[in-house]
Parts: C-alpha cells; sequence; structure tokens
C-alpha cells in the first residue's frame, strides 16, 4: 500500500500535510499500483516521494516560509496501522504536497 506522511517543523511543531498516492504516476517516478509487501524479519520496505518547492498561484504572494514551510522531519505511517517511524527529512513542499509511490521491497526508495 501506500505510506502516510506527517511533516514536523524544527521545534516540533505537526505542519499541514497532504499526501497524495497518484496511480498514474508523477514525474519522480513510474505509475504503479500498490501490492502486499513481505518481508523477511529485518527487512526492508522503501518508497519514493516527490514535491513542489515553488510556490504558484495566490502562494506567489506568500513569503517562501509560509507558502512552502520547512519540514525537518517526517513521520511515515505504515499502510493500514498506526505504527510510524519518525526520519530526519529536511524539505519544503509547497502547500504541504507530497506525492508517494506504494511501498516496495528493498532499499530502491527512501528509508528510514
Amino acid at each position: 500500500g501506500y505510506p502516510g506522511l506527517q511533516l514536523i517543523a524544527a521545534d516540533g511543531r505537526l505542519l499541514p500535510t497532504s499526501v497524495i498516492s497518484p496511480s498514474d504516476g508523477s514525474m519522480t517516478f513510474p505509475a504503479s499500483s500498490p501490492r502486499r509487501v513481505a518481508l523477511d524479519p529485518g527487512g526492508m520496505s522503501s518508497f519514493d516521494l516527490d514535491y513542489n518547492d515553488n510556490p504558484s498561484g495566490a502562494a506567489n504572494n506568500e513569503p517562501y516560509a509560509v507558502a512552502c514551510p520547512s519540514a525537518r522531519w517526517v513521520r511515515v505511517t505504515l499502510p493500514g496501522t498506526y505504527q510510524y517511524g519518525t526520519a530526519a527529512l529536511a524539505m519544503a513542499p509547497c502547500g504541504g504536497t507530497v506525492r508517494v509511490s506504494p511501498l516496495v521491497p528493498g532499499a530502491t526508495g527512501f528509508t528510514f
């Protein structure tokens, strides 16, 4: 399935976060369908993400820090669970919108 994300600011505040799971892909990763991922004990799963860091539309009139707030960490929630891990990942997605691919076995995508 697709992971859930929550962006976290350097001061620990939870930032507005919108996760999009485009089944038709995006500029960064190809179209793919989610499938069950079975891992051996200690195994690893990963995913890809992308986001826009150039404000557009009405956000063009806002300061960059408002249009694209900086995240210092991202909380990653496993599909269908409330279990999560937190990774240090500095990024500033405009509007808090992040696109994610489905989880895949191994370390071919983003890992935490």
